[in-house]
């Protein structure tokens, strides 16, 4: 609860005549926000920003658009990224348009409150170095254990699928659909969308085996479990045991620190792209993305063209 919803400090004798400002926040968090994923980054974000005001004294809802600006200037002097102010934008004139709309406020101190531009033509996810990078990353875990298999075959089904780690996490036994030639599997990603997606061959052979090997037949496909065990426990497996999983495996691996869950989808679209006959179209369908101008931007040959052609220039 703490991570979710910020600490409020109590509301002006001004406050709305039929909510409190604490009721109203916590209308915000638990009725506005349906993605937990949405009210958890909300929440770190309105906690950061009542702990800055609360350095100068200043509560939440006596913020004016003066304390939000300087709020957003000490972020960029903090050396925040402008993608991540954005969102800190995003969620601060969420929340205060909500409370002015909900009448604790008369004047919503964020209303003209800006973000700073991002312009990208390619994506700022690192991504693996090669296919092959990917392979001997999954090579790392041993197939003959019951937790080398789960994770063998989850990160297969994470690279090969392109899926979100929270559309991975939220996949239950009866989502797998078997079909004639293949299997699909139903996903469940941002903003409630459901769709079914066939899952490549190699991915689809690891998930099978993993799944007859550790007897699941109905709830959560990818469990959590105990190293040398080869029993796994009832309990769904979280995107941070997924994060973390992936970092110690790139310690080990010796392979950059900087990949995440993510760079596996955008690994995946990336080189599906450079494959033959790979088109834009069919990209932006396996990522489910609603316009091919978000799909651009994993696709890096655009990125390599320029280094190859500026490396004609040359002392030799």
């Amino acid at each position: 609860m703490n991570t979710i919803i910020p600490s409020i400090s109590s509301p002006p004798a001004t406050a709305g005549e039929d909510f409190s400002f604490r009721e109203s926040a916590f209308d915000f968090f638990f009725c506005s926000l349906p993605s937990r994923n949405t009210r958890e980054a909300y929440g770190r974000v309105i906690s950061r920003l009542a702990s800055f005001l609360g350095d100068a004294g200043v509560g939440l809802e006596a913020a004016s658009p003066v304390h939000l600006g300087s709020f957003r200037e000490y972020l960029t002097t903090e050396g925040y990224s402008v993608g991540t102010i954005k969102l800190y934008v995003t969620a601060i004139r969420s929340f205060y348009s909500h409370l002015a709309s909900a009448g604790l406020l008369s004047v919503n101190p964020a209303a003209n409150l800006k973000a700073p531009k991002l312009v990208r033509d390619v994506g700022a996810t690192p991504i693996f170095s090669s296919v092959g990078e990917v392979e001997d990353f999954l090579s790392t875990f041993d197939e003959t254990t019951m937790l080398g298999l789960r994770n063998k075959s989850m990160l297969s089904v994470l690279f090969f699928s392109m899926i979100r780690v929270s559309a991975l996490c939220g996949l239950n036994f009866e989502d797998i659909k078997h079909h004639s030639t293949h299997i699909s599997l139903t996903v469940r990603e941002k903003r409630g969308r459901v769709r079914e997606i066939p899952l490549n061959s190699y991915a689809a052979g690891l998930l099978l085996r993993y799944i007859s090997r550790s007897g699941i037949t109905s709830g959560a496909i990818f469990l959590t479990g105990s190293k040398g065990s080869e029993i796994l426990k009832d309990k769904r497996i979280s995107r941070s045991d997924v994060h973390y999983l992936i970092k110690r495996t790139l310690k080990r691996a010796g392979l950059d620190g900087s990949l995440s869950a993510h760079s596996f989808r955008a690994s995946g679209c990336t080189y599906y792209l450079e494959s033959a006959g790979a088109t834009l179209e069919h990209a932006q369908r396996l990522l489910g993305h609603s316009s091919s101008a978000t799909t651009a931007l994993y696709d890096r040959r655009k990125k390599i063209v320029p280094l190859l052609e500026v490396e004609r220039l040359s002392f030799s």
